[in-house]
């Protein structure tokens, strides 16, 4: 099929070959090896009558699958979770996909979590699998940005990543999935 100037220049164009004055777009500045992310996230949708230590729902099971699947090339280091049936089912697909076992922590002594977590995964990526109430904690005691409450009772889609770079600045990025 024979196409006219115009339509190959928009064709161009469209594909990015042309850039029409238009500056070129910058490449992120590389994390330096030194640098820690840490990826934390709440459990995934739990069942809503099952008592105290409610497992996922099949909806919230999917939601693991592809929490694992996001962070496949990230190659994790190391997968903590509080040891809450909902937590550790959202952390085991990807603790198995990565080939490490699941280190679990008290939900309630962050500062423990944290004193030494640095020293122990320094240079490392790790995701941290919490709940509503200790996930923006988190991010803020790791130096990141968070919402200043809670995570909403059906808000399971945020997913934190906190990079803390080896001069001690940290990078926030909060995507949804």
């Amino acid at each position: 099929m024979r196409q006219t100037p115009l339509i190959l220049l928009l064709t161009l164009a469209l594909a990015g070959v042309l850039s029409f004055g238009m500056a070129p777009r910058a490449e992120p500045e590389p994390v330096p090896a030194s640098a820690t992310t840490y990826v934390i996230v709440r459990h995934a949708e739990k069942a809503g009558d099952a008592g105290a230590d409610p497992a996922l729902t099949p909806k919230g099971q999917r939601r693991s699958q592809r929490l694992a699947l996001m962070l496949r090339s990230m190659k994790l280091d190391a997968v903590l979770s509080t040891d809450y049936q909902r937590t550790r089912e959202t952390a085991a697909p990807s603790a198995a996909q990565a080939g490490v076992e699941l280190d679990l922590y008290d939900p309630r002594k962050p500062g423990e979590l944290l004193t030494g977590l640095a020293e122990r995964f320094e240079g490392a990526s790790v995701l941290i699998v919490g709940h509503s109430n200790t996930v923006p904690d988190l991010v803020r005691r790791l130096g990141g940005e968070a919402p200043s409450g809670d995570l909403a009772d059906d808000e399971y889609d945020n997913v934190f990543i906190v990079t803390v770079l080896g001069d001690g600045r940290v990078l926030t990025h909060r995507l949804h999935g």
